[in-house]
């Protein structure tokens, strides 16, 4: 009776740590069919999504067969041309701005140059200015020119009439 109490006690050890190992094997079973069953769901979500996304593919190739998209291209294709053909228009009218511009201040710059000229040598200018009007009616402008490079002349001190240095 005694060797049968010790057999029977291994054989409970045995079907205890069988059953442990069961328990164990169950339970990894079960998080594993949890997670079967999350990662179906997820796929059936992404399933409606993708059936979703075909059927806004499909539409949207019916809608370019049709004659509906093709019009609309053509709009936008004539609106593309009209918005260009003013930039065009735009970039003509600016560039005859700055060519305007440019030959207002060339002839500035000209003015300019002549003036720095006449200041710097108000003799040569005078003489410039005589030959200049010789045979030509005189004008009021031409009275104030003249008079203005007469009273400029150098009187030797280093100093003009008009009071700008030499």
């Amino acid at each position: 009776e005694g060797a049968d109490y010790i057999t029977l006690l291994k054989d409970r050890k045995e079907r205890k740590r069988e059953l442990d190992k069961t328990r164990k094997e169950l339970k990894k079973a079960e998080e594993r069919i949890s997670d079967l069953e999350r990662e179906n769901s997820e796929m059936a979500s992404n399933k409606k999504d993708l059936e979703k996304e075909v059927e806004a593919l499909n539409n949207s190739v019916v809608s370019m067969d049709s004659g509906e998209y093709v019009t609309g291209l053509k709009r936008q294709i004539k609106s593309l041309k009209q918005h260009n053909m003013a930039l065009e228009r735009k970039v003509q009218l600016e560039a005859r701005d700055a060519q305007e511009t440019l030959s207002l201040r060339d002839s500035k710059i000209r003015n300019l140059e002549y003036e720095v000229e006449r200041l710097q040598n108000p003799a040569r200018a005078a003489l410039k200015g005589v030959f200049y009007s010789f045979g030509r009616k005189n004008t009021e402008s031409d009275h104030y020119d003249h008079t203005q490079a007469k009273n400029s002349v150098n009187d030797g001190t280093g100093l003009s009439t008009d009071g700008i240095d030499n």
